[in-house]
């Protein structure tokens, strides 16, 4: 298990980015509120539930070739945005990080409104 202590200023976002995982990850692994993703200095979060190395090893590398056939990822569905729905819960309720879906539809905050339409990809 991978744990960080809150510092002051940090966001789940931004520690999730820091240890390439989503922040849906670390709302699940600390039973976080989805929607406020609240967290205070001094908490120790869980970021991972097993070390993965971050460097390729050799058999990572051997590994590759497999990876590549796997179909690419495509965001070719859409989600409107209801009343109470954060970037937060959208994310988590279709396993993309909030990183990704706000990427993903071009936004440049954590701001979406009733009905607006977002690129999402099926689970």
């Amino acid at each position: 298990m991978t744990t960080y202590t809150v510092k002051a200023g940090d966001s789940v976002d931004g520690i999730a980015a820091q240890y390439g995982v989503s922040a849906s990850q670390i709302v699940s692994l600390n039973n976080l509120d989805a929607q406020t993703m609240l967290i205070f200095p001094g908490q120790v979060l869980k970021v991972k539930e097993q070390y993965v190395p971050t460097e390729p090893t050799q058999q990572t590398s051997q590994a590759q070739p497999a990876a590549a056939k796997q179909q690419p990822v495509t965001y070719d569905h859409t989600h409107t945005v209801a009343a109470g729905e954060s970037i937060a819960s959208i994310a988590a309720k279709y396993q993309m990080s909030t990183d990704t879906l706000k990427s993903v539809n071009e936004l440049q905050s954590n701001l979406i409104l009733v009905g607006q339409t977002l690129k999402v990809r099926l689970v």
